[in-house]
């Protein structure tokens, strides 16, 4: 701790305080009265400094002053002796207008013989200095003293004394400046130091909890001991915050994992009650019209005129129109082709009949001996295409699509493509989820597959792989 500083209850230190809070200070600190203390020395040895440096400036000017007199008073007391005694009060006056200083004469004090040439300086009543001799005329001495008074002038010597106080007082300045600097780094930039140090040591050795151990009880210490505190509780936290954060991870991996049950759950029931819808319209809808249409025929033949017969014939046209129409919803629900001929079997059926309803050709690529799948797979590339020709129809906009089907060893690849004006822009899965090609999506990770959609101005490709 810094041994110079007052302590706070002492009376220097309460004086601090009070001259501190004066000048809107924080006093109750040791560094502040450190720096309060050193404010009032910095003062009080720039004032003795500025006051020795005046004083030399002062001094200077008037030793300056005083030759400068001597020697005007000298010139003027050798000219005079060229003149007789009688025209030296008039080149006096000449010479105060030339030389522009006042020149007198006074009534002659009692002096020796050997002191009348002589000239002395003294004070005037103002305290000015004046030079003081009595002049020697071509016929003796004049019967009065000569009194020059000095000028005003700094000069040479105002600028000399200029640059002294310059000098001193950046000399001052600067030893003031490097005494602080020298104070302030051996007492709070040294503390601070140690502070960053054992900060940096705790931070390399990866230690838990964190220890700093500054000594000392000024506010550095209770600074590195609410680091301390804020360690502890941050490691407190973060302990808590992982455990939440693993218990939320399970209960959210319990959560797709029921979810993805679920869904499997529904696409199969999904599935089921399209093969029962499917079979109740083949079997009991369709022939119940497939009767009704007999007893048209029937009624036809048997029927009185003309506008009779040609009624039971448009019902029994309507009775063949929808029963058609049933035996193709039925297919399209669940076609029985899929079970009994296959995959390509199926698809090629759908893709007929998408052509002839839409006029849009399609081109089919897999071989003839597209080998069995499982009926849960062969389902699914099914539904995808017919997933995928909806949207051909409703959005597309295309002239023209393509279906490949290749199998290997290890994989089922399906790709479905078209010449369309593409998804529009900002499409996503995830947003769409529940309907379309996101519910497509949904079965393909429920069957471990992958699906990928790719669109671009030239159309929509659609990319399966499903794992043998």
């Amino acid at each position: 701790m810094v041994r110079f500083v007052p302590e706070a209850d002492s009376l220097a230190g309460r004086f601090l305080k009070r001259l501190g809070k004066l000048f809107g200070l924080r006093s109750e600190t040791v560094y502040s009265r450190a720096i309060i203390l050193l404010a009032l020395m910095l003062f009080v040895v720039v004032g003795v400094s500025v006051s020795l440096v005046w004083r030399v400036v002062f001094s200077q000017f008037e030793a300056e002053d005083e030759v400068e007199l001597l020697a005007t008073a000298e010139r003027l007391k050798t000219s005079l002796a060229f003149f007789p005694v009688s025209a030296i009060p008039e080149e006096l006056k000449r010479a105060s207008l030339l030389l522009g200083q006042r020149i007198s004469l006074r009534t002659p004090s009692n002096q020796h013989a050997e002191e009348k040439e002589k000239i002395s300086l003294q004070s005037s009543e103002g305290g000015a200095k004046v030079a003081v001799f009595v002049p020697r005329g071509l016929d003796g001495f004049l019967p009065g003293e000569v009194i020059v008074s000095g000028r005003s002038s700094f000069g040479r010597a105002g600028e000399t004394a200029a640059r002294i106080f310059v000098v001193a007082v950046a000399v001052v300045g600067g030893v003031m400046l490097l005494l602080m600097l020298v104070v302030v780094d051996r007492t709070v930039l040294a503390r601070i130091q140690l502070l960053a140090d054992k900060v940096e040591n705790e931070k390399r050795s990866e230690r838990l909890p964190v220890r700093l151990d500054v000594p000392g009880d000024d506010e550095i210490a209770q600074l590195a001991t609410n680091m301390e505190e804020l360690a502890r509780l941050v490691q407190t936290t973060e302990r808590e915050y992982r455990a939440s954060e693993i218990l939320a991870a399970k209960k959210l991996e319990a959560s797709q994992q029921q979810l993805a049950l679920l869904s499997a759950r529904l696409v199969h029931l999904q599935d089921q009650e399209r093969r029962r819808i499917a079979r109740e319209l083949h079997d009991s809808t369709a022939q119940s019209l497939s009767a009704l249409e007999m007893n048209m025929s029937v009624l036809q033949s048997r029927g009185g005129d003309e506008k009779t017969r040609r009624l039971a014939e448009e019902a029994a046209m309507l009775c063949r129109q929808v029963c058609q129409e049933l035996r193709n919803i039925s297919y399209l629900l669940h076609p029985p082709l899929l079970e009994e001929e296959g995959l390509p079997f199926a698809i090629r059926w759908f893709a007929d009949g998408f052509t002839k309803r839409n006029n849009i050709p399609v081109t089919l690529d897999f071989s003839e001996d597209f080998p069995r799948l499982d009926l849960e797979i062969e389902t699914a590339i099914f539904r995808i295409v017919q997933e995928a020709f909806r949207n051909i129809y409703r959005h597309s906009g295309a002239e023209r699509a393509w279906v490949i089907l290749q199998a290997d060893e290890q994989e089922i690849t399906l790709e479905i493509r078209d010449n369309g004006r593409g998804l529009p822009e900002g499409f996503s899965l995830v947003r769409s989820a529940g309907v379309g090609l996101a519910g497509t999506h949904e079965r393909m990770k429920q069957l471990g597959g992958t699906f990928d959609v790719a669109s671009s101005e030239y159309g929509v490709s659609i990319r399966c792989h499903f794992p043998r």
